[in-house]
């Protein structure tokens, strides 16, 4: 009943997650029907090892995802929030994320990553998630300071 809401009730929240490596770049979350970027913005090859994390802004993030073609797909674009918390996996710290489908997730911004989820409280902030500890903080939008992992799908 939740389907295009944007809660998190439609992305399973809670459900084990179930991946599929889908080995050109992408990984499938099987329960959500999300694909993802498998490496962050600024890193490359199979494990995700070459190159550092390019920090972004919003205005940049949007751009990057909307521009970038994977997998033979090019309708990429920046997570909400609610979607990119389904990542998170507290069994792990630093970072807080399935680190076989994920591989090196690392951060020149202390884990952030950007959403596309604008913070309620305070429109000049948008909702950031910290893979460092699973956390879910607002932060200025207009700050090149958050690592970036473009979504598809839903």
């Amino acid at each position: 009943t939740c389907a295009g809401s944007g809660l998190s009730g439609q992305y399973n929240k809670g459900q084990a997650r179930s991946y599929t490596d889908n080995g050109n770049g992408t990984v499938s979350d099987n329960s959500t029907g999300l694909m993802w970027q498998k490496c962050q913005v600024g890193k490359s090859d199979s494990n995700c090892s070459t190159g550092i994390p390019t920090t972004v802004s919003l205005a940049t993030a949007t751009s990057t995802c909307e521009s970038l073609s994977l997998g033979g797909y090019s309708d990429w674009r920046v997570p909400n929030r609610f979607e990119l918390e389904t990542l998170l996996t507290l069994e792990n710290e630093n970072p807080s994320i399935n680190r076989t489908y994920f591989p090196n997730t690392s951060s020149a911004a202390g884990w952030l990553h950007m959403t596309s989820s604008v913070y309620a409280f305070d429109p000049s902030k948008v909702w950031a998630v910290n893979f460092s500890n699973g956390t879910v903080s607002g932060e200025t939008r207009n700050s090149a300071v958050y690592c970036l992992r473009c979504v598809r799908g839903q």
